[in-house]
């Protein structure tokens, strides 16, 4: 695996337009949108141009894809409450009120 600067990350997180969050999916689904808009075979702009952003694009993507393929996940049971949905938070609160039934 390797290591990464925040501020690699941050770049490449960048080029693909995405702010402080995103899923893995939402990465992939942005690399395959930017890679039409810029292939120079597909983009119809300045072939220079498009094979600037293609290469940029493509460098961007494999630390994105290392970096989210090689984050450590936490199974510690506090990490996980923390991650819980809304949904689930609410039934552990008050999932056996009777006056929600």
């Amino acid at each position: 695996m390797t290591r990464y600067r925040a501020e690699d990350v941050r770049a490449a997180a960048a080029v693909f337009g995405l702010g402080d969050r995103a899923s893995y999916n939402e990465i992939r689904e942005r690399y395959s949108v930017l890679l039409k808009r810029w292939h120079p075979d597909r983009g119809g702009g300045d072939p220079a141009t498009c094979h600037e952003m293609t290469i940029r694009i493509v460098a961007a993507y494999r630390i994105l894809h290392d970096y989210c393929t090689n984050f450590e996940f936490s199974f510690a049971e506090e990490d996980i409450r923390r991650q819980k949905s809304a949904g689930d938070i609410w039934q552990e609160r008050f999932g056996d009120d009777p006056i929600w039934h």
